[in-house]
Order: C-alpha cells, then structure tokens, then sequence
C-alpha cells in the first residue's frame, strides 16, 4: 500500500499545508531504503465529534508509510473553544491558507471505522486510552490542540511528543519552527505538521532505542500559557505591528570577521571580548552566509551577495591581507536561481566549493578553474532534493552531508543526513531522516570542527525567527544507525539591536559571521 493513493482505503480528498509536500513525496522517500516499511493496522482514537483535517492528514501520512489506519470513536469529548477556532478560520480566509489544521471534517474522511478488535497500536488523540498498546501525540504535555494554540499566542511554539500512554515513554520529541508566529493559522500548520511526521517516526520499524529528548528539560516548563481570553484582538495586535514593523523597516544582514588571537567562539562557547570588523553593503545588496578558506597563505572570505532587485544570490568573494584588510567584493558564481552558503574545501589536490541551490533542487559540486574566481560545474551530487546548507564531513570512514530539509514544511527545523563511500558519492539518504526535529539546533550553520575527539558543529537557533542565535553542538554519535548530538550552547546576536546571528567559519588565522540588523526604509 506504500505509496500508493489509489489504494487508499477512504474517500480522496486534496491536501494542503506544511504535511501536504511530505506525504505526496513519501513514496519516493522509501524509495531509497534498502527494505520496505512492515504494513500495521493502526487505529485513530478520535474525540467524540473532534474530527479535524489534520487527524485525515495523519492518517494519510501514515497510510503512505504503509500502515492501515482505522477510526475509534472515543467517549471524550473534543475541546472545541469557539474564539480560537473562529480566529483559525478567519485568518485561513484572508491569508488564503484554505481549510485550516482545526478545521472539522467527516470522521469518514479521516479513516474508515475499525472493525472487531482493533490490532497493533491505538494513537490516542483523546486523550483517553488505556493499554500497553496506546500512544498519545502531546503539546507541552496535553493532548489536543489548546496547548499548542495558547503556545502560538504566547509567541512560542509547543513542544511536541509521541509517548507510549501507560509509561510515559517517549517515542519521538521536537521543537517546531513558527516562520508566521504572528498567524495562527499557519503556525497550526506547522505545529501539526511536524507532529505528524514525529508520529510516523515514532510508528516505524526503524525508529531508534532511544530518541534524543528535549535539551534542556525546559521548552514546554518554563512556557507561559495565558488565559485567551480576546483571541481576535491579540491576534490583530500582533498583524497590525508587524505590518507597521515592514512599513518603515527593512532587515539586512552584513558579515564580519576578527583576527584569532584568543580562543575562537568554538572554543569559548561565548562571544570574544573583541568585535569584529564588519564589511560594508554593496548598494542594493547585503552579504551573509560568510566561509573561510586559505590558499598560499592567503585567507579567502566567501559569501553570498543577495540582490534585493533580482530577489534571490550571486556568490562572491574577497581576500583578506596581512594587514586584516579586505579587497573589494568580486563576483565569482551567477546561476538563473538562488545561490548562497559557499562551502568551499580542499580534496584529491584541488579545491571545490558546494554553495545551496535548494532552488534548483539539486547539491551541486563545482571545482575551482581559476582559484578564487572562476568556478565551473563538475556533477551533480543529489537531484530532486529540497536540501539548505549543505555541510560535508568526513567521519567514520565515511563522508557525510549535513542539511536541512523541509520535509513538506519549514526549513528551520530539521536534520537531515546523506552519507557515501566515497566523498563525491553516490550518496544515499540516513535512514532515520530527519534524524533530527529541533528548530533551536538543526539547520547548519558552518563548517564542523573536531573538540575532544568529538565534531562540533554551528546551528541555527531560529525559534525567535530564521537565523535568531547560533547553537554549538556536539556530536554525540553519528553512523548508519543513529545520530545524536548535545547542545553545549546559545549565543544570541553579538551587538546590541541586531536580531540575528546564523553562519560562524574559521580558517587562516580569522573569524567570520554574519548578524541581522534592521535599518530605516527609504
């Protein structure tokens, strides 16, 4: 049945939201693993008169990963507050985000009620459950939607988890990305979403013994939950400012770079107590995404040059002297779509670069024709693919690309991980992806570094928006089986008033990033 929609066992009804893209590629996700997934009968708890459109995009998602899915109807009864449900469907109208997430539907649209004595698992969305058999999907530890939308109005997002009812165990955890905070409807998306691609982790046959738990023990604790008392108004609010906010602002980001002579953020956890030379703007243009690389003794600072009038990046690059100066900007790489994040690195005697083309759907390699300015395509390691940041790494004895994916929603929130032979592939997918669902420490954020024999890797935070803080992790376990990291720190913007800080690269005695700052419009 994987795979395949005509064998649905339910009426078809069109999808839409962040789920939607996941479950119509789903087929072609198993289509690289080296077996198919086991097919079990999986029954949906559903809350007497609470049948949602994500409760039918939970049971298509799963449908597609080949299980059945069948109803119960449980006794309880679904929370259904009037003011949140009517400020959804509101916004759904006028954003044109069509049927929202807690929007009801036809139980029968959901999946076919079961029949006899259900077999395998029950995923309890009642809340209601008993047995070794049931599972609930949480928000800050609730079932339903009205933690998560309380979360949403506080401007969070809840943290998610599938846990086995009877022990609390958890079976799969994260941390959604709200890109619209401000619009509850979007964020709904997101937030179930995500909560449907954890539920499917948490139901395969390849699920890891120990999935990785909240970092810090603190996101759903330490939220505040307020009463939503005028849903409306606080909503209105919050559109009205940021509409304000875009009429006279306009955000930016700009790179900057520091000779080492101390320990470098990496080592520090922290910001160094000396700031960093930041380089100006070109006109109609801002710089970010900055990586080092050395030559001859020469350090190399590479960056994408986004054009506000082109809307989308070229690639360029500056070289830095003994002095600390940098040349003036030169263009080094024009493609027809969106270029950024210029990795550039040494092999095999030569020195290649992969830069993001998510737009085109591929992660391409080029070599160096005439180091630093002249690049030409050399192939195309992964086609079809919707990967930001991509990140080599040797370990292991084998090569590894580190990227985020969107896995049919944001991508601010997920790891995924590609792993070959041989470093120019072919590269095969992990297959536990997104072995990683977190927006405070999944997409990269520069090249990796080795600390006491473990890999540390940069992350973006971006739980107070893309790009909002780094996170320095390290790397706990990463093999064919597993991956596992640990959050060893945050660091928000360096400077007063910036809002954001994404990319951190080292190499020839330098220190680069790139922060977020908001300027006057003119």
């Amino acid at each position: 049945m994987a795979g395949n929609a005509s064998a649905l066992p339910w009426p078809q009804t069109p999808l839409r939201g962040p789920i939607a893209g996941e479950i119509n590629g789903f087929a072609q996700y198993w289509d690289f693993q080296e077996d198919p997934p086991i097919s079990t009968a999986i029954a949906l708890r559903i809350p007497l008169g609470g049948s949602l459109r994500w409760h039918r995009d939970l049971a298509v998602a799963l449908a597609r990963a080949g299980h059945v899915p069948c109803r119960i109807d449980a006794a309880a009864v679904a929370d259904r507050r009037a003011d949140r449900i009517l400020a959804a469907q509101i916004e759904s109208a006028v954003y044109r985000l069509g049927v929202p997430a807690d929007a009801p539907v036809p139980p029968d649209s959901v999946a076919p009620p079961a029949l006899g004595t259900e077999q395998g698992p029950v995923l309890d969305l009642a809340g209601d459950a008993t047995g070794a058999t049931a599972i609930r999907i949480l928000f800050d530890g609730s079932t339903g939607l009205d933690a998560a939308r309380s979360a949403i109005l506080a401007g969070c997002a809840p943290w998610i988890s599938v846990v086995r009812a009877e022990t609390g165990e958890v079976l799969a955890a994260g941390l959604p990305a709200l890109s619209r905070p401000d619009v509850l409807a979007d964020s709904l998306d997101a937030v179930t979403g995500r909560a449907i691609l954890l539920a499917r982790q948490a139901l395969s046959p390849l699920r890891p013994d120990a999935p990785a738990p909240d970092p810090d023990g603190t996101a759903a604790a330490s939220r505040p939950v307020p009463a939503l008392v005028a849903t409306g108004v606080a909503l209105g609010r919050r559109v009205v400012r940021r509409l304000a906010r875009r009429a006279v602002t306009h955000p930016e980001w700009r790179v900057g770079y520091r000779p080492l002579r101390d320990d470098g953020v990496a080592d520090r956890l922290a910001w160094p107590p000396t700031g960093y030379a930041w380089i100006a703007n070109p006109a109609g243009s801002y710089l970010a995404d900055p990586i080092l690389h050395v030559r001859d003794g020469v350090p190399h600072l590479f960056v994408e040059v986004f054009d506000e009038a082109a809307g989308r990046a070229h690639l360029g690059v500056m070289s830095i002297d003994a002095d600390g100066r940098a040349s003036p900007l030169r263009t080094i790489l024009k493609r027809p779509y969106h270029l950024s994040y210029p990795y550039v690195f040494d092999r095999d005697g030569e020195t290649w670069m992969i830069p993001e083309t998510m737009q085109a759907r591929t992660v391409e390699l080029y070599r160096a024709v005439s180091y630093p300015d002249s690049w030409e395509l050399e192939q195309v390691l992964l086609s079809d693919v919707d990967l930001s940041d991509v990140t080599p790494v040797d370990h292991g004895g084998l090569a590894w690309l580190f990227a985020t994916a969107t896995h049919g929603g944001s991508c601010w929130d997920t790891l995924d991980l590609y792993m070959a032979e041989h470093w120019r592939g072919p590269y095969r997918p992990h297959r536990l992806n997104p072995v990683l669902v977190d927006a405070r420490a999944a997409r990269p954020a520069g090249p990796m570094l080795s600390r006491n024999g473990h890999l540390l890797r940069p992350a973006q935070d971006c739980t107070r928006g893309y790009g909002s803080a780094l996170a320095l992790c390290r790397v706990d376990r990463l093999d064919p089986d597993g991956y596992a990291q640990t959050r060893l720190a945050r660091l928000g913007p360096p400077l007063l008033g910036d809002s954001g800080v994404h990319t951190l690269a080292r190499g020839g005695g330098l220190e680069a990033i790139d922060a977020l700052s908001v300027r006057l419009r003119t």
